[in-house]
């Protein structure tokens, strides 16, 4: 489970955990959606979706906690491996499970900076190319996500007062991030759709190139909307970092 080693979180820990959460982070896999819709692959989408909730709950009924949570992890480990340079091997592996392993025993935060600062930067780079064809889909099924994403994050803040990170007065209190969320029926849903999201990336995005492949494919030709586009994305993640 991760947790943090740190108990008092300071104001941009919170923004991150009350807002970047349901804003940024919950919502950068709906692209699979827009993939699926342009590539008439709703039914395997959907499918694909079904299978591993229903693979997720039956590994949990009947096996120990650490046999789900291990596939977690190593499904993790395959994904965010994908923002290292892929021409380093192994050692990609190995650094991206020593991330997750800090993350997980030392202190969670690592892991919302990471998504915040790169990998979710890096996924809407390496998922333009198809957010660009429908735009109008596109900003619509985001605007969507984002919005449900929102509702149910407040809303499981709010239920849960170990979550909350305002007292009534609006005041910082510290956080117990090891109650995120803190439904076990909740995060095994949540992990469900991080792993359609992973599986789903792995099977049709990237089946046939490194994460960068098509960008660097397509960069002679693009247009300029693309290319401000990765430009600002880039500059954003070098200023955050």
């Amino acid at each position: 489970m991760l947790y943090s080693i740190i108990t008092k979180p300071n104001v941009l820990d919170t923004l991150i955990i009350k807002h970047g959460m349901p804003i940024l982070i919950a919502p950068h896999g709906c692209t699979d959606l827009i993939h699926a819709i342009q590539n008439k692959n709703l039914v395997t989408f959907y499918k694909l979706q079904g299978l591993i909730t229903a693979s997720s709950y039956l590994i949990n009924s009947f096996c120990k906690p650490f046999v789900f949570d291990s596939i977690f992890v190593g499904m993790s480990i395959l994904h965010f491996q994908r923002d290292i340079n892929y021409s380093i091997g192994v050692r990609s592996t190995i650094y991206t499970g020593f991330f997750l392993f800090l993350s997980i025993c030392v202190d969670v935060r690592f892991l919302y900076y990471y998504m915040i600062s790169i990998h979710v930067p890096n996924h809407y780079i390496n998922n333009w190319f198809y957010i660009k064809k429908t735009p109008k889909l596109s900003f619509a099924i985001l605007g969507a996500n984002i919005l449900l994403c929102s509702l149910f994050f407040y809303n499981m803040l709010n239920y849960n007062s170990n979550l909350i990170p305002y007292t009534s007065d609006n005041s910082l209190i510290p956080i117990n991030l090891a109650t995120f969320p803190a439904n076990k029926y909740i995060a095994l849903m949540i992990k469900s759709i991080i792993l359609t999201h992973i599986s789903y990336q792995e099977l049709f995005i990237h089946r046939n190139s490194s994460p960068s492949a098509k960008i660097k494919t397509y960069w002679s030709n693009v247009d300029i909307l693309t290319r401000a586009f990765i430009a600002v994305a880039l500059i954003i993640k070098k200023i955050i970092i």
